[in-house]
């Protein structure tokens, strides 16, 4: 399966980047994802809605529901800051 990569630049273009198979880049999607689905699952153990895990963690509810949808790509950071408000260790989130 081909994957290709496309990013706009700043006219408005689209710029073929490239094209991996089975690579680097579905690594990277399905890391995102697995992520996202471990913070749902221990934030559903800890019976907290996703405003209130937003709270502790100081963030936008928004951004959890983003994050738990795999559609945003986090820091280090966040993942300390997660891991902490749910009582968890950064690798089992990862």
């Amino acid at each position: 399966m081909n994957i290709c990569i496309v990013r706009k630049c700043k006219t408005n273009d689209a710029i073929l980047l490239n094209f991996k198979r089975n690579g680097s880049v579905d690594q990277r999607l399905n890391i995102i994802s697995r992520f996202g689905e471990s913070v749902r699952y221990y934030r559903k153990q800890r019976h907290l809605t996703q405003e209130e895990l937003a709270l502790l963690c100081n963030f936008n509810q928004h951004y959890i529901s983003n994050i738990e949808r795999g559609t945003r790509n986090i820091s280090l950071r966040v993942v300390s800051i997660l891991a902490r408000a749910l009582g968890v260790r950064e690798r089992d989130l990862l």
